[in-house]
């Protein structure tokens, strides 16, 4: 593989999973969220 080729593969690779981690940490604020109204409604 070619470096240009590497370098391609590296961001597409990063790219994917920061848009995972951002994904499963944006799921992960909703839940929270959802959790907290429920517990307390004044606060929701």
């Amino acid at each position: 593989m070619t470096t240009k080729g590497q370098a391609t593969a590296t961001a597409a690779t990063m790219a994917t999973a920061t848009a995972a981690t951002m994904a499963t940490a944006r799921a992960a604020t909703t839940a929270t969220t959802a959790a907290t109204a429920t517990a307390d409604p004044l606060r929701g």
